[in-house]
């Protein structure tokens, strides 16, 4: 065997480290492009009214956490609307200890779950994070949830459900009754639970303080996955639902009676 020369062992060597340089450029570039696709996206929302732009912070805050991570069949998904309006000023505390306790559940569980979690209020339906790995969802707090403004919950339900894809766990919590949608009206709601319904969703209605079956109803929701609760027990009831979506998590099968299997 030939010996290389000083020359040639040096030239390998430069070629050794170009080569990983260039490995790791590569690397650089697919997480910027696929940096510069999340903004192009979020820019698009806040033109399209789906995310308004925080009073503190920036829209960039949460521009690397992982976004539409759909890469596991085995996953769960979970999507929550919070009812953002006026009215739930008088239940701030008991909102956000209870969505934190209800992910903090999630995370401590074995199994699996993508979560979509939308804001809604007249001044806008916030569609804050979707299908992110439930390990990486942030706590709410004062600053992330300001309740102020009017109810529209069709349009909430209506935006929220045209972003998704694929088998849901769909939850929504709100203390009142739509009273400001502009895009959505009931009966297109109705029709859009009943479809997505027939492609295996399963849509759940939790109402503080209120007669949730009476407003529930008219959307086509089974009395099954209905629920009337004390905003002051909100923490206790977001904790059992938690338990619950463990348990239906474990068949994903749809249900008209979640409340009764799980609870």
């Amino acid at each position: 065997m030939t010996e290389k020369t000083p020359e040639e062992m040096a030239q390998k060597e430069v070629n050794k480290r170009v080569g990983g340089a260039l490995a790791d450029l590569e690397i650089k570039v697919r997480e910027y492009k696929a940096k510069i696709k999340k903004l192009e996206k979020k820019k698009q929302k806040i033109l399209d009214g789906e995310i308004v732009p925080p009073v503190r912070g920036s829209v960039l805050d949460d521009i690397d956490d992982d976004e539409d991570d759909e890469s596991s069949s085995n996953s769960t998904k979970v999507t929550i609307l919070i009812d953002e309006s006026g009215s739930m000023a008088g239940c701030i505390t008991q909102t956000i200890s209870g969505f934190n306790e209800y992910i903090d559940k999630l995370k401590n569980d074995k199994g699996k779950f993508l979560i979509t979690l939308t804001k809604f209020n007249s001044n806008g339906v916030n569609i804050v994070y979707r299908n992110k790995n439930v390990k990486k969802v942030p706590k709410l707090s004062n600053e992330t949830y300001r309740p102020n403004g009017m109810t529209p919950l069709y349009d909430a339900i209506g935006k929220t459900v045209k972003k998704e894809k694929g088998n849901n766990l769909f939850i929504i919590i709100t203390d009142g009754a739509e009273n400001t949608s502009k895009e959505y009206k009931l009966s297109d709601i109705t029709k859009i639970i009943k479809d997505c319904e027939k492609l295996g969703w399963t849509f759940i209605y939790l109402g503080a303080d209120q007669d949730a079956w009476a407003n529930a109803k008219s959307y086509g929701l089974s009395k099954g996955n209905v629920m009337s609760f004390n905003s002051m027990h909100m923490s206790r009831e977001m904790k059992a639902l938690a338990g619950s979506t463990i348990s239906y998590s474990a068949s994903k099968k749809p249900t008209k009676k979640f409340f009764k299997d799980h609870y």
